[in-house]
């Protein structure tokens, strides 16, 4: 058997070298020759001496730490044997390749467009989503990643860009391909190849790219004509690339061992790629050392991480649904997904920034209201008022490292503070009750190793000065003036601000229960007990009409009966799945979007920018409502006010906000900080102005972390200030009992409670939707069962790949089942309503138009007779008009002339049309509608009375311009028509001239 290669004539030395081509068959061995005759290369490029220079000896790079990417790559290019590179579509299943053993991953296309879209590879991913995607996953691991490129997203200019943000990401590699725009998944229909020169300036575009970056990024060049065109093209092309100095080949699609040995002959010097695609591709499925044989170098595996994603997903649901937790076997615990993510690591390298006390902390130990600047006699007359008041927030259950004897009384009394700056001026008056005194020195670093305790006991309780009894005075490090603390009486000087903090009782759980709480921190405007989920009333309940926001629909869920799931996506594949499995509603939950798109446990790394991202891609893929996970809004409470209308313009129906202090944690992990009351409160309260400034409906749940962090009780007393203050849901997380689940239960009854089932081995036990509704919960959600499972099931999947095998057909669903989850067959069926079928007329070429130069004075003057435009028919034979045989007898004989002058006097149109496109008329001028046109031209008398015919019809445009409508005859006109078809625009008018034939 021979293969056909095209050899250009050596005559033919220009970019116009396809036009020339003669075919030479040769045998197999002439293949591997090591120059073909390329004359449409440039002399500045001598392809011949290009054999992939930088793969020898003086790019194998060392394994010192910050190797670039793209060296490692090449140092395991040289390196012997095949290598492995499964595939990723995200952060978390490129740490697992990294955890498993591979020495390099492949980001690709089909993967990372259904994942981050739920979108078929059909060219819809754009080259920011993929280049945000591939960023997040080389940051993840330490081993290299090569990136699917596609086309190139575009021309020569954006093919550079592309390899050059690929570089700036942070790949080792780019793999490039010969496709069309739209391009198609390598194993399905409708690819379509670019012309062999534009082909291999693609590649010759890359290269220039990777130098002018100064980078050694890996070029990996793919084409696509196997299945497009020919194995003979596929060969030319591979042979073509590889002397435009691609660093790896590849021809997808090879349909049979053969073809892949013809292949692997190609350019024997340059690594070759293999795409074992799983589960029903074109390409024969072989193991590494099969591969190997053959002559390959590398080898990807595109569909086995997703696939068994896929899989697990889908029977997690189905598990959820029924009202079960997947089993252990299929979903790691919670301890263990940790570990995956890299809490454990998180926490070791945390402690290496512990604070320990010796170095000052301000954070959190006082609340500045600055004083405003005074001048003169009103500055001295203010002088003695507080800047600053600094209260406890729980007086009680306050543990002093003093002993018992010592601290007797402490409550009683007041430090205050002064801080005078070398200018005079007062830059601090702070009061801070005197069982906060072991905290002085994390205010002021030098009063450490002062006994102010001491001090304390020594003082006399009558104040000798303005500002009580002074204590001690220094000199700061910036030259300040400190004098304090001073002591005063508390019971009459210290005003506290908030009265429902001034108390130090526990209430019993009864009391949690009433109706008010005293809460004077709010403005007036804001009347608390008034408000009582109102926006889940009768004017809310939406109809299942189509256009029904999302938020409507949660919240007609809502008042819908019963209990109702959500499990947790973690992007839109995950959504999608959800949806498909027939929840009614879904939730994004930081912890799974830090996991999966990051690669990073949920410790406050992820940003408002990466989660609004994720969010609005995952509200896109579904038509239920998602409710999206705003931690604790990303900062005060006008960040908090960006981020609710953030959520609200990417689509959520709903926004989950905490208590919790950043750096926040997971809910049933460590290291757990909140608020205080009233900025927890007041965080809600922003958020509602958010909604409101944004005239939306957006479902409000307020979460509280304080279970843990303090205490049950504080926790429902959060939970009824929150529900006081207009949240719509209300959420204790981490609650360790059935009875503390009841207990929640009962505060603020008429307000919906969401609860959290965290599988795997959580705080709060796990009951069945049933028991929980029973309890008086609305809302159930899911947080790890769908990625718990995609990691037991990619970590099993890398395992099968690491010894040579595919993963088993009962953990991976055939490619034809990826491609109907994933939306290929929606998108075909689609897609056919716009094919172009060739029964609409095509106006390319159909007429010409001679402009009419515009002219003045006498030479406009003799050219006024000349028509603009002449419109004449197509194809008149067989045109059929509206009108009776009698009325159109012999109406192609004659011609309607339209002319239009403007109010300036000038010409601004003069056309010629048959008058067999009489009833077309009206279209082009709309103010002829309802004139009998056909009538008029019946009653023109065959004399044309002036230069320009009969005139039939004069009236004046809504633009103020003179509108003429002439006719004139031609006895022989039929026979001198001319094919044509035209669009006429006018200023207001405007009409399309066509032919039935």
């Amino acid at each position: 058997m021979g293969i056909s290669l095209l050899l250009y004539q050596p005559s033919h030395v220009s970019c116009d070298f396809l036009s020339s081509i003669h075919t030479l068959t040769l045998p197999h061995s002439n293949l591997q020759t090591k120059q073909l005759h390329w004359p449409f290369f440039p002399s500045r490029l001598p392809v011949p001496a290009r054999r992939f220079p930088r793969m020898g000896s003086k790019y194998v790079a060392s394994t010192a730490a910050g190797e670039p990417p793209a060296k490692a790559l090449r140092r395991l290019l040289e390196s012997p044997g095949i290598h492995q590179g499964p595939v990723c579509h995200d952060a978390l299943s490129a740490k697992l390749i990294e955890r498993a053993g591979f020495p390099l991953a492949f980001m690709g296309g089909f993967a990372v467009s259904a994942a981050r879209l739920g979108l078929p590879d059909v060219g819809l991913i754009s080259y920011g989503e993929v280049l945000d995607q591939g960023y997040q996953i080389t940051q993840a691991v330490s081993i290299p990643v090569v990136g699917d490129g596609d086309n190139g997203y575009g021309n020569h200019m954006n093919i550079k860009r592309t390899v050059k943000g690929f570089i700036r990401a942070g790949f080792a590699g780019i793999l490039l391909e010969d496709q069309l725009s739209p391009k198609a998944c390598g194993h399905t229909r409708g690819r379509k190849v670019a012309s062999r020169e534009e082909a291999v300036m693609r590649i010759r575009a890359a290269i220039d790219a990777r130098n002018e970056s100064g980078s050694d990024l890996v070029i990996i060049a793919r084409t696509d004509s196997r299945q497009a065109v020919s194995l003979e093209e596929a060969l030319w092309r591979t042979r073509a690339f590889g002397d435009a100095g691609a660093d790896v080949l590849f021809v997808d699609a090879l349909a049979s061992r053969e073809e892949m040995k013809a292949f692997c002959q190609i350019s024997p010097l340059i690594p070759k790629l293999a795409n074992m695609l799983e589960g029903g591709g074109k390409t024969p499925v072989l193991s590494p050392a099969e591969l190997q044989e053959i002559g390959y170098k590398l080898v990807g595996y595109p569909l086995s991480l997703l696939g068994v994603s896929i899989r697990a997903m889908e029977d997690a649901l189905v598990a959820l649904k029924g009202g079960r937790i997947p089993p252990p076997g299929r979903l790691p615990t919670f301890e263990e997904i940790k570990e995956t993510v890299g809490f454990n690591e998180y926490y070791k390298e945390e402690e290496q920034y512990k604070i320990t006390g010796v170095l000052p902390s301000y954070e959190g130990a006082f609340t500045i209201t600055p004083k405003i600047q005074e001048e003169g006699s009103q500055r001295a007359e203010r002088v003695s008022e507080p800047i600053v008041e600094v209260i406890s927030p729980l007086l009680e259950g306050y543990k002093s490292n003093y002993s018992n004897e010592r601290s007797s009384g402490i409550w009683s009394r007041t430090l205050r503070l002064k801080v005078t700056g070398n200018n005079g001026f007062e830059k601090l008056d702070v009061r801070i009750p005197a069982g906060f005194l072991e905290g002085m020195s994390t205010i002021i670093p030098g009063l450490g190793g002062v006994n102010l305790m001491e001090l304390l006991e020594n003082a006399s309780q009558k104040s000798t000065t303005e500002k009580g009894k002074l204590l001690l005075e220094f000199n700061g490090t910036m030259g300040d003036k400190i004098q304090g603390p001073f002591t005063l009486e508390s019971s009459d000087s210290l005003r506290w601000g908030f009265h429902f903090l001034s108390s130090a009782q526990t209430l019993p759980l009864s009391n949690l229960e009433t109706k008010q709480l005293r809460l004077s921190f709010f403005p007036a405007k804001l009347p608390v007990t008034a408000r009582r989920f109102p926006r889940m009333g009768s004017r809310y309940v939406a109809s299942a009409a189509t256009g029904e926001t999302p938020a409507k629909a949660l919240r007609r869920l809502l008042e819908s009966p019963g209990i109702h799931q959500g499990p947790v996506c973690h992007d839109a594949l995950s959504a999608k799945l959800i949806e498909r499995a027939g929840f009614p509603l879904a939730f994004m939950g930081g912890f799974a979007v830090s996991a999966a798109r990051l690669g990073l446990p949920d410790v406050g790394l992820i940003s408002y920018g990466e989660v609004l991202d994720q969010g609005y891609q995952i509200t896109q893929a579904v038509s239920i409502p998602v409710v999206g996970d705003g931690d604790n809004g990303y900062g005060n409470h006008m960040n908090i006010k960006r981020t609710v209308k953030g959520f609200i313009r990417a689509g959520f129906a709903g926004i989950l906000l905490e208590d919790q202090l950043s750096p926040k944690a997971c809910g049933h992990t460590r290291g757990r900080k909140v608020a205080s009351r009233e900025e927890a409160v007041m965080r809600i309260r922003a958020a509602i102005d958010a909604r409101n400034e944004s005239g939306s409906d957006l479902v409000i749940i307020a979460r509280t972390d304080s279970r843990q962090a303090v205490s049950l009780e504080e926790a429902l007393w959060r939970s009824r200030a929150f529900g006081d203050a207009g949240a719509d849901i209300l959420f204790i997380d981490a609650l360790a009992s059935r009875e503390e689940m009841k207990a929640f239960c009962q505060i603020s009854p008429s307000i919906p409670k969401l609860a959290n089932m965290l599988e795997g081995g959580g705080k709060t036990p796990i009951l069945s939707p049933a028991e929980l509704q029973e309890i008086g919960y609305k809302l159930v959600v899911y947080p790890l069962s769908l990625i718990g499972v995609s990691i037991r099931a990619m970590e099993d999947a890398l395992t099968a790949l690491k010894d040579g095998r595919i993963p088993p057909p009962g953990s991976l669903p055939t490619f034809e089942e990826i491609k109907e989850t994933v939306g290929f067959n929606e998108y075909y069926k689609e897609e056919e309503q716009y094919k172009l079928t060739g029964v609409l007329p095509s106006d390319e070429g159909a007429f010409t138009v001679t402009p009419k130069i515009q002219e003045e004075g006498s030479q406009r003057a003799e050219r006024i007779s000349e028509p603009v435009v002449k419109v004449i028919s197509p194809l008149h034979d067989g045109y059929k008009s509206g009108v009776s045989n009698k009325c159109s007898s012999g109406i192609w004989s004659q011609t309607l002339r339209l002319k239009v002058t403007g109010s300036n006097g000038f010409e601004k149109l003069d056309v010629l049309i048959p008058a067999g496109f009489l009833e077309g008329m009206s279209t082009i001028i709309p103010g002829l509608g309802g004139v009998n046109l056909m009538e008029l031209l019946e009653n023109a008398s065959q004399e044309s009375t002036t230069e320009k015919g009969k005139l039939l019809l004069e009236f004046n445009g809504t633009m103020g311009d003179k509108i003429q409508v002439f006719v004139e005859f031609h006895a022989n006109y039929s026979t001198r028509l001319q094919l044509v078809g035209s669009w006429l625009r006018h200023g207001h008018m405007t009409g399309h001239i066509s032919s039935a034939g």
